[in-house]
């Protein structure tokens, strides 16, 4: 079997969020076909009206309209999110899965001091419980394996 993803953290002032999108199988060649084709589709707009093109979604820059982002309207962002959840939605075999914590009471807890370490020791234990809960997924829809 094989697994393959895509990996994403989003941090405010309250909460640190990782996410994934995975699947299993040759599904994921049809998901990342129909996602470059819409950022394709998207760069061609942005181009052609005189903004730089994406490199790359990252959630928390689209979330704040910041660097690829930068100069983005709201309505340009939901109709862009839109478009990507129709791909996620409509592949075959793609699941998500999503946990977040509040790095202030992680800090409190381990009684960390840098913001550095605090941030690394949130995707330790978020990427943990995270490949769990993946694992679980994939051998509750997968019996047998």
């Amino acid at each position: 079997m094989v697994l393959e993803g895509y990996f994403d953290e989003s941090m405010d002032d309250e909460w640190f969020t990782l996410g994934a999108i995975f699947t299993t199988g040759l599904n994921w060649n049809w998901l990342v076909t129909d996602w470059d084709k819409c950022i394709a589709r998207w760069n061609k707009r942005m181009v052609s009206s005189g903004r730089k093109p994406l490199r790359r979604y990252h959630g928390t820059d689209c979330a704040g309209r910041n660097e690829d982002f930068e100069g983005w309207t709201e309505l340009e962002q939901q109709d862009f999110l839109s478009e990507l959840r129709t791909i996620i939605n409509d592949a075959d075999g793609v699941h998500t899965e999503s946990l977040s914590l509040k790095p202030k009471e992680l800090a409190d807890v381990f009684e960390i001091k840098s913001d550095k370490r605090i941030k690394r020791a949130c995707y330790e234990v978020l990427l943990q419980y995270l490949m769990l809960d993946l694992g679980m997924a994939i051998e509750s829809r997968n019996p047998g394996y």
